[in-house]
C-alpha cells in the first residue's frame, strides 16, 4: 500500500559517519497524517536515518523531499520551518522549565501565536500546566516524553520524527505514551517513529524494517505480522 499525498519522500538515501557508511540506498515514503513505524535493533541505522532526514547528518547521495519539495541543501532550522519536527530520545532540555521548553519548541513563531499554541498544549496535557514552572529534568519519564511531544507540536508540524520514544520507559509508561500518541490522531500531522519496541505497531498502518543500514521490509503492519521469517529474525517471535 502506497500512501497518497506524501509529506515525506526519500529516494536512494545513503549516509555515513566519518569514513564508515551506515545507510545504503534507503527509499521510503510517508503520507500526510500517516503513522509509520521504523523497526530495527540497536546499530541498524535508525538514528542515522532520522538525523539525515533532519539535516544533522549529511547525505552521501539520494534525495529527500518534504511536501514534494527537495530539502537536501537546507539547514536543520530551514527544514523545521518547512514543517519537520524531530523528537530525540531525550526530547527536551532538563535544565529548562517545562514552559521554557515549550517556548523553545516555537522559537520562530510570533509571541502571540506561540502563547496561543502553548495554551493549547496545556489543554491537551494538563500535567504540564500544573508543572509548568518545574525543571523538565525533575519530571517522571512519562512526563518527559509528554513534554517532548508537546514541544514538537507547538509549531504544528506536518511531520514529527521520533527516535526511540520508549527509551527509559517501563512497559506501563510505554502503553501510556502510545495512548497519548493515539489521541493526537487528527489527520493533520504524520508520525515516523523509529523503535525497537513492537508495541508501537499498534499505532501504525505501515512499517519498515531496517537492518544493517538497509531496508529489509516494506509493507503494512498486517503483512509484517504475517511474515514469519521477519518475526523470527528480528523480533524473536514464532
Amino acid at each position: 500500500m502506497r500512501p497518497t499525498q506524501p509529506v515525506l519522500q526519500v529516494k536512494n538515501l545513503s549516509a555515513r559517519y566519518g569514513v564508515m557508511q551506515v545507510l545504503w540506498d534507503v527509499t521510503l515514503e510517508i503520507g500526510s497524517g500517516e503513522r509509520v513505524v521504523l523497526l530495527g535493533s540497536n546499530g541498524a541505522g535508525k538514528t542515522t536515518l532520522l538525523k539525515t532526514l533532519c539535516g544533522l547528518v549529511p547525505a552521501m547521495h539520494g534525495t529527500i523531499l518534504l511536501q514534494q519539495q527537495p530539502v537536501d541543501a537546507l539547514r536543520v532550522d530551514q527544514r523545521i520551518r518547512r514543517g519537520l519536527a524531530f523528537v530525540s530520545e531525550l526530547g527536551m532540555i532538563p535544565t529548562l522549565t517545562v514552559e521554557e521548553n515549550l517556548v523553545l519548541g516555537g522559537y520562530y513563531l510570533s509571541n502571540a501565536i506561540r502563547h496561543t499554541r502553548i495554551a493549547e498544549m496545556y489543554q491537551k496535557f494538563p500535567d504540564l500546566w500544573r508543572q509548568r514552572r518545574w525543571a523538565a529534568g525533575s519530571l517522571s519519564g512519562g512526563q518527559r516524553k509528554m513534554l517532548a511531544v508537546a514541544k514538537a507540536l507547538i509549531a504544528r508540524p506536518t511531520l514529527i520524527i521520533m527516535d526511540e520514544p520508549s527509551s527509559g520507559l517501563s512497559p506501563l509508561l510505554v502503553q501510556e505514551l502510545i495512548a497519548i500518541l493515539r489521541q493526537l490522531d487528527d489527520g493533520s500531522t504524520a508520525f515516523f517513529i523509529a523503535e525497537q519496541n513492537i508495541k508501537f505497531l499498534d499505532l501504525a498502518t505501515r512499517a519498515y524494517v531496517l537492518e544493517g543500514g538497509r531496508l529489509r521490509f516494506t509493507g503494512t503492519v498486517a503483512e509484517l505480522h504475517a511474515d514469519n521469517t521477519l518475526r523470527t529474525a528480528y523480533f524473536g517471535l514464532r
